[in-house]
């Protein structure tokens, strides 16, 4: 019977690492101790700890003497692994069956036994006090969804499920709480190590929760379809405020991969074939994930061009409404429910010229099939119509089976394949693309009367004139401050004099320079004569005569800044040769718009206002057409037609007009520089304000 007794107590979870035991803040064993021989009133004890395993054991050095603690008789004594520290300590332990650096690095633990020895004495004084306890590690979480190697649906919005199970739960060692941290990382290229992928990648996602179901959702980062992704779960066992290790493998579960459904990648084997001299038509292949398609065209090389679409849900597609003779550039993008691909690669097509076309009067039509039977289940948006001899390409379209309302834009070939805007309601077409029973109403045109190369050559027209006011501005201040600032003179000045508020200069060749006050500047003017006597000019005209005295202000004659001179010059000849380039570009253009003769015009003129008749005109009003309201476009037309004359007669003019302005600036600068005394300056100025008016009336106009 020994004067101490005790117990110890292990508190759960229980941790296998010592360092938790020597480091943790929070009790994680506890030894109980009592001195039962009451005749002793405290007694001074010391500890030996022995931890022992299969094979394994540690155990206090024998030299070892911690820190006394007192034990008073008949008092408990509570110490938990805090104040018991010291005795967890590695180097105050021998081991066997284990090396040191071998259990510090594995760090597992057995079981916990304590002996009690009289501090002094170095006599054992309690029996042997063990802490019994289930000291394993538990097995990581094991994912079931998704599934490795599995292919998601993608969705919108996104929404994977992602759901493990903690195999933890019915250890007695398991923890109060059990945090799981995951992770998620794209796999590239696809045939990497899943794992290497998971250690090397950054992560696109991580969290950490309590429950063991993740939704992958919207305010994740979005996963691209078609692409390879992994995934693992983290289980992390929480003692309050600390993190214990009690999970094999650190708490990692197996790393699974999923696809993210299927790549939408752009439509393959494209190609394309111009049907006529406006419409071109698409083929390509599918893939089994893409559920739509858009094609975008516009014109070649053109860097002002803006790219149109069109929608398909089957593998063709029809883009009509395009100009004949010209040189198209198109791709294709593919579209996989809820996600698009990029744009395919860019080709090209050239429309065909449009064939020359007769009409004649009378000329019985060739054989139409209007048969009313076989009518056509489904029109789309961009498919042409026949209404009559017209081509109308339907822009917008419902109804089914034969029977369709909607809209289009209609091509009169015998009016320069001019284009109008129709309407049409439960109108009946055929599988021929005919419409055999009802009527479409033209609404509005949709004609480029003026052509775009003629409009873009008046808005040149109007920069360079403005680049022509700004040069001429530019010099008008150049002379101002010659008309305020320079006075010529090269003959010697003999006196200075004031008469009637102007200064009067006498010179030696027996002329006169007056100059009126209100030119003066507002320091004067300073004058020196032959004779070395000096002139003070004041602001008000009134002069000083000076005998030995410098005078003071600026000084007389000033001469020309040829430097400014030069500069003007300069820019003179920079809106000259401009100017000259662009009329050269101008006149290239006016040729190209012209190219249509002008009996060609009046031909289309005369067509527009013969062209329906009596017969005819029963006959285009069978076929949907309304002929007043044809007519009233086709006497627009004509009226737009003849604004187009004008339009480049004035073109023309304002060419003749700019050179003409050129020529005269021209002219001017070569005057300034060989002017050599102040009255042919004088001269020149007016001429100036002559011409600047001039340039002010030509640029109202």
């Amino acid at each position: 019977m020994y004067p101490v007794q005790g117990s110890a107590t292990l508190i759960p979870p229980y941790s296998l690492r010592l360092s938790d035991y020597a480091t943790a803040i929070f009790d994680r064993l506890v030894l109980n101790a009592l001195l039962a021989d009451v005749s002793k009133a405290e007694v001074r004890v010391r500890f030996r700890i022995s931890i022992q395993g299969q094979n394994v054991k540690l155990e206090t050095k024998p030299e070892y003497i911690g820190t006394p603690i007192a034990l008073q008789g008949g008092i408990p004594l509570r110490l938990t692994n805090i104040e018991l520290a010291e005795y967890f300590d590695p180097n105050h332990l021998n081991f066997s069956g284990i090396s040191k650096a071998s259990f510090q690095k594995a760090g597992f633990l057995p079981e916990f036994c304590f002996e009690v020895y009289e501090y002094n004495r170095g006599v054992k004084i309690s029996n042997t006090i063990c802490a019994p306890a289930w000291l394993i590690l538990n097995d990581p979480p094991i994912i079931n969804l998704p599934q490795s190697g599995s292919k998601q649906k993608p969705m919108n919005p996104q929404n994977v499920i992602m759901q493990w199970t903690p195999r933890h739960s019915g250890s007695p060692n398991a923890a109060f709480t059990t945090e799981y941290d995951i992770r998620v990382v794209e796999v590239w290229p696809a045939s990497r190590n899943a794992n290497d992928a998971m250690l090397s990648q950054p992560p696109i996602y991580e969290t950490t929760t309590t429950s063991t179901t993740l939704i992958y959702g919207a305010d994740a980062t979005q996963l691209e379809p078609g692409r390879t992704y992994a995934f693992r779960v983290q289980a992390k066992a929480q003692a309050g405020a600390e993190a214990l290790d009690l999970f094999k493998n650190n708490g990692y579960s197996e790393t699974v991969t999923f696809v993210y459904g299927d790549a939408c990648e752009a439509p393959a084997q494209v190609s394309a074939q111009a049907e006529s001299p406006t419409r071109i038509s698409l083929q390509w292949e599918a893939s089994p994930s893409q559920t739509g398609y858009t094609v975008r065209y516009r014109t070649k090389d053109q860097a002002d061009a803006n790219w149109y679409s069109n929608t398909s849900l089957i593998t063709t597609a029809e883009v009509s409404g395009l100009e004949p003779k010209t040189t198209y550039e198109y791709q294709l993008m593919a579209t996989c429910g809820y996600f698009e691909s990029s744009y395919g690669n860019l080709a090209t097509i050239t429309t065909p010229d449009m064939a020359q076309q007769g009409y004649t009067c009378g000329v019985a039509p060739p054989n139409i099939n209007l048969d009313k039977t076989q009518l056509i289940p489904t029109l789309k948006v961009g498919e042409v119509l026949k209404a009559g001899d017209f081509d109308v390409t339907v822009t917008k379209i419902s109804g089914a089976n034969g029977k369709f309302s909607g809209e289009g834009v209609v091509v009169v070939p015998f009016l320069n394949q001019v284009r109008g805007r129709v309407i049409f309601s439960d109108i009946t077409v055929n599988t021929d693309k005919r419409m055999v029973d009802g009527m479409m109403n033209v609404t509005g045109g949709v004609v480029e009367v003026v052509p775009a190369s003629v409009q873009n050559a008046m808005d040149q027209l109007t920069q360079g004139l403005s680049a022509a006011d700004s040069i001429l501005s530019k010099g008008q201040e150049i002379l101002d401050a010659y008309e305020d600032q320079v006075m010529i003179t090269k003959a010697s000045i003999v006196s200075v004099s004031a008469t009637d508020g102007n200064i009067v200069i006498e010179k030696s060749d027996g002329t006169q320079q007056v100059i009126d006050k209100k030119d003066l500047q507002s320091d004067g003017m300073a004058v020196t004569d032959t004779n070395g006597n000096g002139y003070e000019v004041n602001k008000d005209g009134q002069v000083n005569k000076l005998t030995t005295a410098t005078p003071q202000g600026p000084s007389f004659p000033r001469q020309i800044d040829t430097n400014q001179l030069d500069d003007f010059e300069k820019l003179v000849k920079e809106v000259i040769d401009s100017a000259y380039s662009l009329k050269v570009s101008l006149r290239d253009t006016l040729a190209k718009a012209k190219d249509k003769k002008q009996d060609e015009l009046d031909t289309e003129v005369s067509l527009m206002n013969g062209v329906h008749s009596g017969a005819e005109d029963q006959e285009l009003a069978e076929d949907g057409i309304d002929i007043v309201d044809l007519m009233t476009k086709i006497e627009l037309l004509d009226s737009l037609i003849e604004n187009k004359k004008i339009a480049i007669k004035r073109i023309n003019e304002n060419l003749d007009a700019l050179n003409t302005i050129l020529e005269r600036i021209k002219e001017f600068s070569t005057e300034v520089r060989k002017a050599d005394d102040y009255s042919k300056v004088q001269s020149i100025l007016e001429r100036r304000r002559k011409i600047s008016e001039y340039i002010e009336n030509k640029l109202k106009k």
